[in-house]
């Protein structure tokens, strides 16, 4: 009973989603005909959403183009999901310009948005702040984004935001008891998590290497670049880098 089988994926599919379940969830969601996803606007969303996770921005480009098509007369919640995944597609395409496109639309979430919502509103919005320069207005959406609770990984990724505003306007010390925190904690959470920990990783290397702990922030990167790299965004992938690069430069050729 293929209807049966995607009702009962789509009532838990957002719960994983929040959780960070994104194993369980893709492999449920291959179970399904793909009949039965594309006949359902939650469940293609929620593919699109794997997509991003997965770093396939071609594909998840596709899928954004192929709900818009599909949705005739989207409601304010289907108009809203559609806008998050924009938005998300940008930040992997570490393309600020394109969130500002979206910003009159991001800002207007709607009045019964879910926490998942709220949390990737926030992160998308204070990305472009603070690529933007405007470190005061990125704090002020993340703030705005903890006060409805959140997703823990939106919760996470929220509060690397907020290390990284520290960091830009030379709080570097405690930008770095941020990092640790947030690495610490989304190591404690398993694979799921990984994500998150190669971003917090990425970050505290750079915090590191600012305090002029070399060694340590070699030691962090070097354990963890290849799988950086695959897994994260541009703009995080190109720090770990750079910071790599220049900790390998310093070390004493003997």
């Amino acid at each position: 009973n293929a209807h049966a089988a995607a009702d009962l994926v789509e009532g838990c599919a957002h719960d994983l989603l929040e959780r960070g379940e994104l194993g369980q969830l893709a492999g449920l969601m291959r179970r399904l005909p793909p009949a039965q996803i594309a006949a359902r606007f939650d469940l293609r969303v929620i593919m699109a959403y794997l997509q991003m996770y997965a770093g396939e921005t071609g594909a998840l480009m596709r899928s954004i183009q192929q709900i818009a098509a599909g949705s005739e007369r989207p409601d304010p919640r289907q108009r809203y999901a559609l806008a998050l995944l924009r938005g998300g597609l940008a930040l992997q395409r570490d393309d600020t310009d394109s969130v500002v496109a979206l910003l009159p639309e991001l800002q207007r979430a709607p009045s019964d948005a879910d926490d998942f919502t709220h949390a990737g509103r926030s992160n998308i919005l204070s990305w472009m702040f603070i690529h933007r320069g405007e470190y005061e207005q990125a704090r002020k959406v993340l703030e705005e984004g903890a006060l409805h609770g959140g997703a823990p990984r939106g919760i996470l990724l929220g509060r690397c935001m907020s290390g990284m505003t520290h960091a830009a306007e030379g709080q570097v010390l405690l930008a770095e008891r941020v990092f640790c925190d947030v690495l610490a904690e989304a190591e404690k959470q398993g694979p799921a998590y990984v994500g998150i920990a190669c971003m917090a990783a990425a970050l505290l290397g750079e915090a590191l290497y600012e305090l002029n702990n070399v060694d340590a922030s070699l030691r962090l990167l070097e354990e963890r670049i290849e799988v950086l790299e695959r897994v994260s965004i541009p703009d995080t992938v190109l720090r770990a880098l750079v910071v790599h690069s220049r900790c390998r430069e310093g070390q004493d050729p003997r």
